[in-house]
Order: structure tokens, then sequence, then C-alpha cells
């Protein structure tokens, strides 16, 4: 039979070249084969573990959520008020530094001084404080009815001054002097009051004041403490 000549030049339009013919690999199927059925008995063991699973109730969910949400209200309240207790404690502990720390004035000593054919008193005050009173004023009067003394004294119209610690300020009657003929009176019974206030400011910005009130003995030289109109802001609140 013979053969005819390949025209590489004149090739059927119909035809197409296919990829040779691999030979059969005995291991290779075997290959094959063992992964598919790794993946047959890992899809097996997926839906055993999706069988196993446990489905709780919906009322245990319900439950679960309510638990934990009324658990989470009792530690945020918990914290609130601890919150709330730290401020007191803070607050408490500034208060007491301003307590130790601010300025205090107030009255220690009290004395008569002619001036001429007049009568004067004059009323020392001192800031005990470890801190300078600043802004201080001092209003004083006289009078020779203790109900006419007002719970609340004018303010100064003198100028404001600092006072610092242990320093020593006064205020006078010197513009209200008291007569010779009321010198007198007051040897043979006529009761004269000498009081005021005291107002200043601690370095803190507070405002503070201290009121006074003292009787004049028969001999001017002698004094005591009124009843009332002895006090200061520390322990009465209402404003002066």
């Amino acid at each position: 039979m013979n053969q005819l000549p390949l025209d590489n030049d004149k090739k059927d339009p119909n035809y197409q070249e296919c990829e040779p013919i691999k030979p059969f690999n005995p291991e290779n199927a075997i290959a094959s084969t063992s992964k598919e059925n790794d993946t047959i008995a890992k899809d097996k063991e997926d839906k055993s573990k999706c069988k196993n699973k446990i489905n709780f109730p919906s009322w245990i969910t319900a439950f679960c959520t309510v638990a934990i949400a009324i658990i989470t209200g009792f530690y945020t309240h918990y914290a609130s008020e601890q919150v709330a207790q730290m401020k007191v404690v803070v607050k408490n502990a500034n208060n007491q530094l301003r307590l130790e720390q601010r300025a205090w004035v107030a009255p220690f000593n009290i004395s008569s001084e002619a001036i001429g054919n007049k009568t004067i008193f004059k009323v020392l005050f001192k800031n005990t404080g470890k801190t300078p009173a600043l802004n201080v004023t001092a209003w004083i009067n006289r009078t020779d009815r203790l109900d006419q003394i007002t719970s609340i004294d004018p303010y100064s119209l003198e100028p404001g001054f600092i006072l610092i610690q242990e320093g020593v300020g006064n205020t006078s009657t010197s513009d209200s002097p008291i007569e010779a003929r009321d010198v007198e009176a007051i040897k043979h019974g006529l009761q004269i009051y000498v009081y005021g206030t005291i107002r200043y400011q601690d370095i803190f910005g507070e405002g503070h004041w201290t009121q006074f009130c003292y009787f004049v003995g028969p001999d001017l030289k002698a004094f005591g403490a009124c009843k009332t109109h002895n006090s200061c802001d520390y322990y009465n609140q209402e404003g002066k």
C-alpha cells in the first residue's frame, strides 16, 4: 500500500490536532480515589457535628439575656455609687484642707482710750490662720440698748487691707466718741455696748465674717461678752 506524501501547506480545514493520550498510571488513580474518600468522610463528620449541636429552647436564651442585663445594670449602679462616694470623699478632703489653711480673723481685746474730754473704744483683732486674710474691713458702733443691735451690720466704707498670718488689726469708735457726761453716766450705771462685724476673704476666694459685742463696765476698763452678736460664718451660715 502506497503512502501518500504529507503536504504541510495544504491541510484539511476540519482537521484538529489532539493531545496525545497519556498512559494509564495506577498510582494516580489510587491517589485520586483516596482524596475523594477523604472528602466524603469529612462531609460526614461535619454533618455529625451539626446533628450533635445542642439547640437551647428560646426561653432559656431569653432568660440568660435578661439575667445579663440585670447583672450589668447592678454593676453600673454599684459603679455609680462608688463614683459618688469618691466625689464626697474628695470634697470633704478639700473642705478640710481649706479649713486648715484658710485665714481666721477674730477680735481678742477691747479697751477704752481718752482723747481730750472724749473717750473712744478700740477693738483689736488677729489673723490666727495659716494664710493671709484679704480685703479685710471692720464696722463698729456703740449703743445703750442691746435690742437695737441688728443681726446683720452695715458694711464698712473703708477700703480693705491684707492681714498676714498672726497679723493684728484694729477698729475703733473714733467716729462716734462718748462725751464726758456719758462717761459719768456709765460710772453711775448706764450700760454701753460696743459691737460690730469684721469681714474678709481667704486665699480660696471665700468670704467670711466675725461678729463681736462687748458690754462696758462702770470703770471703762472691764468688759464682758454679750449673749448675742458673737458669732462667725463657720457656726452660722447666714450671710453677713
